[in-house]
């Protein structure tokens, strides 16, 4: 099993989830390297990807595993896919780790996301500056945050994100209209975590005014090394 750092950026950015994992099936599959399969009738490689990103956003260090039937040197599996692949996906780096060890899923304890809000108005003209700095503050400082979604069956729900938040900061000085921001969330055993369109959500409540939101890139996911 190798595990594999690699950014997604540019056009790829637009590429969802289940495109990407048929892409890498595809390349793997010209690139002759000895990798393992499912079994059944439909045998496909095996690749396993941390944790799906939303449409649109960029990402600079992506974790992914692979699994292969035989011992491969890192740099070998680099050299031989990296040219199958499109431009926006590159390979940073690679690692052999356990086949027997925790999964990747099990591995992740905290993404990070870069992100913009900004006001929404026909004519930003029309719309009054907002102090972004106090209002973050206020969203860091809450005993709480709520987040109500439906589960499966459509059953209403709620939830305390809270626990989850281990850092909100502005980057740079917030502009008028416009504010770049830093998330470092918790991924708990299930995968759930506080998103950026959340914090979104909560600032719009927060000001009592349209944000929205674009420049999204998940900057990292953090794995345990234990």
């Amino acid at each position: 099993r190798l595990r594999i750092r690699f950014a997604k950026t540019g056009a790829m950015a637009l590429l969802s989830h289940l495109d990407l994992m048929r892409m890498l099936e595809r390349a793997l599959r010209r690139s002759g390297l000895p990798i393992s399969f499912t079994g059944g009738f439909h045998p496909l490689p095996r690749i396993q990807i941390a944790l799906a990103l939303p449409l649109g956003a960029e990402a600079h260090s992506e974790w992914m595993d692979l699994e292969f039937t035989e011992t491969l040197p890192e740099a070998h599996l680099i050299d031989r896919l990296q040219p199958l692949l499109p431009a926006g996906i590159n390979l940073l780096e690679c690692r052999q780790v356990p086949v027997s060890g925790p999964s990747l899923s099990q591995r992740i304890t905290a993404a990070v996301w870069s992100f913009d809000l900004f006001l929404e108005a026909e004519n930003n003209r029309d719309v009054a500056p907002v102090d972004w700095s106090a209002a973050v503050g206020a969203v860091v400082a809450s005993e709480s945050l709520i987040w109500h979604d439906t589960d499966k069956k459509g059953r209403p729900r709620q939830r305390d994100c809270r626990p989850s938040l281990q850092a909100l900061e502005c980057l740079g000085s917030p502009q008028e209209l416009r504010i770049r921001l830093r998330l470092k969330a918790e991924v708990d055993a299930m995968g759930r975590s506080i998103r950026p369109m959340q914090i979104q959500h909560w600032l719009t409540e927060h000001l009592q005014c349209s944000i929205g939101m674009d420049r999204l890139c998940r900057d990292g996911l953090l794995l345990s090394e234990c």
